[in-house]
């Protein structure tokens, strides 16, 4: 995850970390991600393989609803913008 260690704690920037992997492993782990993209409070996301998110693991991570769509998943959660760009982080290391 890209943080500025200076203005972040290191321990902040470790529990964001685990934070973030706790979501991809909800998702299905990294492989199981497309895309993604953040909209205000929205996270879409286009899948593999829908039964491997953890509806109840994401809930648990502060996702308030879903949206499942043919094509795409919507999770509402709050700042979901900086959120997809830390899964588009750890997507392409």
């Amino acid at each position: 995850i890209r943080g500025d260690v200076e203005s972040r704690g290191l321990g902040d920037v470790y529990k964001r970390q685990e934070e973030i992997s706790a979501f991809l492993e909800a998702l299905g782990d990294k492989e199981n991600i497309l895309s993604v993209k953040g909209i205000g409070s929205r996270l879409s996301l286009s899948l593999q393989d829908y039964d491997k998110v953890n509806k109840e693991k994401l809930e648990q991570l502060g996702v308030s609803s879903f949206v499942q769509m043919s094509k795409k998943i919507t999770l509402v959660i709050q700042d979901a913008s900086t959120l997809a760009k830390e899964i588009e982080a750890e997507l392409h290391q």
